[in-house]
């Protein structure tokens, strides 16, 4: 498990040795086509797009639990909307397809984390190490500048 009281360490490092860090941490990779296999504890997640285990799309985090959370992207509805609807602008298509497209080409991977305290701060260092494309889109970026797969 992942000290969170030594995160200013890690933001000290370079991101490959903090990439390192956090990827010996990193378990659990579970297809978004298997949500009922996600673990029902907090963290840090990576989303991936299969076959790139490697290199996360998007880094969220959750006070509640994985499962809860990332079920979310698979509504059509509340909560959910910060990756989902990056995948249903990038893919130009709406909300029932980008849920369609999670399933069929997204995994994602998870940071456990007992102890609450940082997590936000770990999460901003996981995304400031790994660079993952979807967290830095914002509303009004041009999407088609970004490369995904299309299914």
């Amino acid at each position: 498990m992942l000290n969170t009281s030594n995160y200013k360490t890690m933001l000290s490092a370079n991101p490959n040795t903090t990439r390192t860090t956090f990827s010996k941490k990193i378990v659990s990779e579970v297809s978004f086509n298997n949500i009922e296999d996600f673990p029902t504890t907090k963290g840090i997640y990576f989303i991936y797009e299969k076959p790139d285990l490697e290199h996360p799309i998007y880094i969220g985090s959750t006070a509640r639990d994985f499962k809860t959370r990332c079920r979310q992207y698979l509504q059509d509805g509340n909560g959910g909307e910060s990756f989902r609807g990056k995948i249903s602008a990038l893919q130009g298509c709406k909300t029932t397809d980008a849920i369609t497209w999670i399933k069929s080409n997204c995994s994602a991977k998870f940071l456990v984390l007992n102890d609450g305290n940082h997590q936000n701060q770990l999460e901003q260092i996981a995304i400031w190490c790994f660079s993952p494309k979807l967290n830095f889109i914002l509303n009004n970026f041009e999407y088609h500048h970004t490369n995904l797969t299309q299914s």
